[in-house]
Parts: structure tokens; C-alpha cells; sequence
């Protein structure tokens, strides 16, 4: 889950790339501006809640509250990738929003493999080296759909950056 705090760094990349070019004047740009970082943002904000939470599941695999918020943070961060994935960018923004959704389908895969783990983690994964190391293994894959987000949702970025100018 640590290459998961990486989403920070494309949320970062999207607000700068963005800030750079500044806020178009049509009306269907600046929403769609506003719509990316929304999602992206909120995404972001998830993930931050994620971490502490599955922390807290990991300490004591038997508390159900810690499961529910762990999947719960995952449920909001897939409503936002998917959100990011079916937004309508305008003509100026078609090549960027392409990436966009492989990046947040790359996320929506990287969420469905972390919520097959969490919600099979139990007492005895923690302490079955064999069943840890088949847990471990299923967030190892997660991490790397969400590298693959964090590539491509940078990548969107800059190529939304290049758009404007």
C-alpha cells in the first residue's frame, strides 16, 4: 500500500500542470478543469483515510468497524476513479482524457484486487506465513495497477498541460 500514497504525486502533477495553463474562459473547459480535480482531490483525500484505516484493520484483523471503514474508503475511491473515467473533456481536452480513464480504470482494477484481500484477510492470514504470503502478494498486485494509475493520471496531466498551450 505505500506505492499507493503515489496518488498524492499525480494529484500534485494535475494541480500544477493545471495551474500553469490557468482557467480557461469557455465554460465547458473550466468544468471539466473542475470536474478532474474533484474527483482526483477526493480520490486523494480517500486514500489518506485508507491508509490509516487499514492500518487500524491490520492491528486487529477481527474488528469489523476497522473492515467496514477500510472498505468503505475503498468504495469512495472507486466512485471517484469512477467518475474520472466517464467524464466528457471537450474537444481541447479528448487526447488527455483518454489517459485519464486508463489511468482510473488501471485504479478501478487496483481497488477490486485490495477489496478481494481485505475483505478475505482474516485472523489467520496475519499469522499463516503461506496465507500472509498470498495477502501480501494480492496488495503487491494492487500497488502495481496503482503505480500504472499514478503514470498515467501524470501523464493526462501533462498532456491536458500541452493542450492549452
Amino acid at each position: 500500500m505505500k506505492k499507493f500514497n503515489k496518488i498524492l504525486m499525480a494529484v500534485l502533477t494535475l494541480c500544477l500542470a493545471f495551474a500553469l495553463t490557468g482557467c480557461s474562459d469557455k465554460k465547458a473547459e473550466k468544468k471539466y478543469y473542475d470536474d478532474v480535480m474533484a474527483a482526483v482531490n477526493n480520490a486523494s483525500t480517500a486514500n489518506s483515510t485508507l491508509i490509516t484505516d487499514l492500518q487500524t484493520f491490520l492491528s486487529d484483523v477481527t474488528n469489523e468497524d476497522a473492515r467496514t471503514a477500510t472498505l468503505k474508503d475503498l468504495d469512495t475511491m472507486e466512485a471517484e476513479f469512477t467518475t474520472l473515467r466517464d467524464l466528457k473533456a471537450p474537444k481541447i481536452y479528448k487526447d488527455a482524457q483518454v489517459v485519464f480513464k486508463e489511468g482510473a480504470e488501471a485504479a478501478i482494477d487496483g481497488i477490486a484486487v485490495y477489496r478481494k484481500a481485505i475483505e478475505g484477510c482474516t485472523e489467520e492470514t496475519i499469522t499463516d506465513q503461506e496465507t500472509f504470503n498470498t495477502f501480501e502478494a494480492a496488495i503487491g498486485e494492487g500497488d502495481e495497477y496503482m503505480t500504472t494509475s499514478n503514470t498515467k493520471i501524470s501523464e493526462a496531466a501533462q498532456i491536458a498541460d500541452d493542450a492549452q498551450k
